[in-house]
């Protein structure tokens, strides 16, 4: 798992990099020291080839992720990285950051949580990341969001188990809202017996059932609007290649916009530290004159660096 990345020295202090930090406490960055490790303890990162326009992230994950569910502790960043890069590399292999202390429900869901997902089929394995993602994601922005908010990020798409293991379907939904919708709902009474099964009381168990059957709808209400972020950051920054290489351009634009729509003005300035495919690029190029005020645009980045540097991150 993963615990340390290693930086040229000046980028360890960087202001933004220790924000990083503060968000995921168990991951460190620190000084690259080469001397210290052994090619079974860490794994390279060239920047070169985080940053290549032909960048494909699934042959560029593939020897990373082998590496961190062996052996590995460390990612060493390799050349001219920015702050913003360590972010974004970070960003992209946090569900494989070591975990916290856990709170012994929550622990007991996410063993039964797991069980539940065959990891050879890799529709299955890509929502068990995506559910470890989202978790992460919730730690970071919502630090001190309850239990019944934890359960329901990591549970709340435990109904494609049912209907879509094999094989993805939502594309031919003729409402594609009305889809999503049914997929929450169907998805409560699993998550309520997960979590009764995990030690959960009842209310607890009602608590998470009820944000699982409501979490594809944007709310004011702070746990749902929770549960849509850490969900559509997870989409952007973990799913939306696969999601493009297996849905096709149309489909893929169609869900930029509607998970763009999910995203809180307050956490959309995220996504300038985010590694799109050029593909997931250019759809968001495409969608965000529709939408313009969902997504701070690169050129906005020094600005939001430093507004990271200064306080909280939203």
């Amino acid at each position: 798992m993963l615990a340390e990345i290693h930086v040229d020295p000046a980028l360890a202090e960087d202001a933004v990099v220790r924000r990083l930090t503060r968000e995921i406490p168990e991951l460190r960055v620190v000084a690259a020291e080469r001397r210290a490790l052994t090619v079974d303890t860490s794994v390279t990162v060239d920047h070169g080839a985080f940053t290549d326009e032909a960048w494909d992230p699934f042959a560029f994950d593939a020897p990373i992720v082998r590496a961190l569910i062996g052996r590995a502790r460390a990612i060493v960043l390799e050349g001219a990285w920015t702050a913003l890069e360590v972010v974004a590399i970070a960003t992209r292999y946090q569900r494989l950051v070591q975990m916290p202390p856990l709170e012994p429900t929550f622990a007991r869901a996410l063993e039964l949580h797991r069980e539940m997902h065959d990891l050879d089929k890799a529709l299955v394995r890509a929502d068990h990341e995506h559910a470890l993602d989202a978790w992460r994601w919730l730690r970071r922005f919502a630090p001190g969001a309850a239990l019944d908010v934890q359960l329901a990020v990591l549970l709340h798409d435990v109904e494609r188990l049912v209907s879509e293991a094999d094989v993805r379907v939502e594309q031919h939904a003729p409402d594609y809202q009305a889809f999503k919708d049914e997929h929450a709902r169907s998805g409560a009474p699993i998550a309520r017996d997960l979590v009764r099964r995990a030690g959960g009381g009842s209310a607890l168990a009602a608590s998470v059932a009820s944000l699982v059957a409501r979490h594809e709808r944007p709310s004011a209400e702070a746990p749902l609007a929770w549960i849509n972020d850490a969900d559509a950051l997870s989409f952007f920054s973990l799913n939306s290649a696969g999601y493009a290489r297996y849905f096709g351009p149309a489909a893929t634009r169609k869900k930029i916009r509607y998970t763009l729509r999910r995203l809180d003005a307050r956490r959309r300035g995220r996504l300038v530290a985010i590694r799109f495919t050029a593909e997931v690029q250019a759809l968001l190029a495409e969608v965000l004159p529709e939408e313009p005020s969902a997504v701070a645009s690169a050129s906005a980045a020094p600005s939001i660096a430093s507004s990271w540097a200064r306080g909280p991150v939203p």
